[in-house]
């Protein structure tokens, strides 16, 4: 028998959230596509920002939607092996003048890279609304995250690359840190507040991305990701142990840190469903 507490998160849950989904989907019809990876993920999407920024008001939770929405179609875009390298590097510097708020007329692109592009703008527009030091560290974590994905289609080839190299750009192509800076615009966090928990979103940022390969390792295990660069008899636990002690560290360092005790619970709340849904599926 369906309790009535499930009956009212089913219709909580259907016209508010999923009603988001519909209305992005509808607004970019390419990059959401139920052939894409992304249109495949939307509703997994949808269901994580439910679950660790339920209670946001309405901007943030759009800002979390669509930013969420364009990490995986943005890294669906730097995935895809029949895109040239020029063209992704095209991309990037068209990205580069919409979040310095430059105007950029896009000729002869394909509608992937168009919409791609329209969202950014989209963003831009909703993070130029904040705080100029919140704004710049809003563009500060879009360009590591843009330009890491960049580099991660070079880094691919490179069969030499070191776990450690591997780390340093993958840590920012997981899109995590700057979906936290999009939830941070309208949070009103300090300058200084910012600067703390700058080392704790790493960590933070690192056991997800460990966590999310793990997943792939499981699908693929040929793949380049963080277990298969480890050199050592059992390189899957050795990641896995990995991961616990990160997560640890991630959670006293963010216990400790004096800053809303609303914001550390949300911060918890995302990093602790990637780590569990990882652990089941692959939400790449």
């Amino acid at each position: 028998m369906i309790s009535k507490e499930f009956k009212k998160f089913e219709l909580d849950y259907n016209n508010y959230f999923l009603k988001k989904i519909e209305k992005i989907k509808d607004k970019y019809p390419e990059i959401t596509n139920k052939s894409r990876r992304t249109g495949k993920a939307l509703k997994n999407i949808c269901f994580f920002i439910w679950y660790y920024a339920q209670e946001e008001d309405n901007r943030t939770i759009d800002l979390l939607l669509k930013s969420s929405i364009l990490v995986s179609a943005q890294d669906n875009f730097y995935d895809n092996i029949n895109i040239s390298y020029k063209e992704k590097e095209r991309f990037y510097y068209a990205f580069e003048e919409v979040i310095k708020g430059k105007k950029n007329k896009i000729l002869n692109q394909n509608k992937q890279f168009k919409e791609l592009i329209s969202l950014w703008e989209e963003i831009r527009n909703e993070a130029k609304k904040s705080q100029n030091y919140l704004y710049k560290y809003w563009q500060e974590k879009s360009l590591d995250m843009t330009k890491s994905m960049l580099l991660e289609d070079s880094m691919i080839k490179n069969n030499k690359i070191s776990f450690n190299e591997y780390m340093k750009i993958a840590v920012n192509t997981v899109g995590i840190i700057f979906v936290w800076s999009n939830y941070f615009l309208n949070k009103h966090m300090l300058k200084e507040d910012l600067k703390k928990i700058d080392p704790i979103l790493i960590i933070g940022a690192e056991v997800s991305r460990l966590s999310n390969d793990l997943a792939s390792y499981r699908r693929i295990k040929k793949e380049l990701n963080a277990v298969t660069l480890i050199d050592k008899k059992y390189p899957k636990n050795y990641i896995v142990n990995l991961v616990k002690r990160l997560d640890n560290k991630f959670n006293r360092d963010l216990l400790k840190i004096k800053i809303d005790i609303s914001v550390k619970k949300t911060i918890k709340s995302s990093v602790d469903f990637l780590v569990n849904f990882y652990k089941n599926s692959d939400f790449s």
